[in-house]
């Protein structure tokens, strides 16, 4: 019976008072019946608990009375043990035993009757909200750096972060706030891509921000987090009033890929900026949407005067065709690329810079296509 911790108490140990609560013996026996175990094991179970509880086994007796919970068919277990539960749970917080705290809580979540979750909802509101304090959010994050992401100590940990919703993400971009170190604040906002769409009612609230700097970090991390459902959010970005926060719009549209993003990011071709239309024609090179490649090239081909009064676009559109296009647009890309003298520094030096490198990388990639095709090859006799 849990009532009072005795005065033995094991070598090294300190003796804890146990708040005795009164059980509706009519309660305990529906319990028993409904678990096929008789009063006395019961009551067996609750002295080990106990026993467990006073010599610094903490993280066992969470085991022991969890298992009371697991039950298809039990019935309301009495409020002594679902606060002896809540204690358990809060030391584990304590010793920093995260691990086997996101086990319960996982368990608790997705495994255990509903029944019983109700009587749990707020002893798990409130150590999620002990996780969320300063020391052991901070730990949590530490031992997320160092572990493989892989392994089941990081999935459990993660999941942790999961279950504290809201205030988790809070914390999360509080601290790419605030961190100054580029590795770590790139860690947090790989944690958000992990967590997903989740996040994302958290982060467009935060787009409505005043700071240009917020409105950046949220649009960059849902390009990494690449869900359909920010696409709206983000075509209303390319309306903000700072560039900073319209060229990271961009990107993160053709992170997400599709038809809608690809659709936006030609419209942003007819842009009256320069540096627009420039950089969407990049970034639908990066797409790897080959349905846009005649466009580049029409315009290369057959309105290569225009293109070249506006060097900035032309960069762009060069660029896009050395991702999109094949041997073809070697030659095509050649017959473009300005010659003669000129100044150095000047757009036109860059706009020659870009044909090169976009030439390069054709050439390397038909290259590589032609060894391979000849590899293929000599398997393909070597086998007759």
């Amino acid at each position: 019976m849990l009532e009072t911790a005795p005065q033995h108490v094991a070598p090294g140990s300190t003796a804890r008072k146990v708040e005795e609560v009164e059980i509706d013996p009519a309660e305990r026996r529906e319990i028993a019946t409904a678990l096929r175990i008789t009063a006395d094991e019961i009551d067996t179970i609750e002295l080990h608990v106990e026993a467990d509880f006073r010599y610094e086994t903490e993280l066992h007796a969470t085991r022991s009375i969890f298992e009371l919970f697991l039950y298809e068919s039990m019935l309301p277990l009495g409020e002594r043990t679902v606060h002896l539960f809540s204690a358990l749970l809060g030391e584990t917080v304590q010793k920093k035993s995260y691990d086997f705290l996101s086990e319960i809580l996982q368990l608790i979540v997705e495994e255990i009757p509903r029944r019983a979750q109700a009587q749990l909802r707020t002893v798990v509101t409130k150590v999620l909200a002990l996780c969320g304090e300063r020391e052991h959010f901070d730990e949590i994050i530490h031992r997320l750096r160092a572990r493989d992401p892989r392994s089941p100590e990081y999935r459990r940990l993660i999941y942790l972060v999961d279950l504290m919703g809201d205030t988790g993400a809070a914390l999360l971009f509080e601290r790419l706030e605030q961190e100054s170190n580029q590795a770590k604040r790139l860690f947090v906002v790989g944690l958000f891509a992990e967590l997903g769409e989740e996040k994302l009612p958290f982060l467009t609230r935060k787009l409505k921000s005043d700071e240009w700097y917020v409105v950046r970090n949220v649009v960059f991390i849902l390009g990494k987090i690449r869900s359909d459902m920010a696409v709206d959010d983000l075509r209303d970005a390319l309306d903000h009033p700072d560039v900073r926060v319209r060229r990271e719009a961009m990107r993160a549209l053709s992170a997400i890929g599709g038809e809608r993003p690809k659709n936006i990011l030609i419209g942003l071709l007819e842009s009256p900026e320069p540096l627009t239309r420039r950089l969407a024609a990049e970034w639908l090179g990066t797409m790897a949407d080959k349905s846009v490649l005649p466009r580049f090239v029409e315009l290369i081909s057959d309105r290569a005067g225009e293109l070249m009064k506006d060097p900035d676009y032309a960069m762009g559109v060069v660029r896009a065709i050395g991702m999109l296009g094949g041997r073809e647009e070697i030659r095509i890309l050649k017959r473009f690329m300005p010659r003669g003298a000129v100044f150095r520094g000047s757009k036109i030096v860059e706009l020659i810079d870009a044909c090169k490198e976009s030439i390069a990388r054709l050439e390397g990639e038909s290259t590589s296509t032609l060894q391979e095709l000849a590899q293929a090859s000599k398997r393909s006799h070597g086998n007759r």
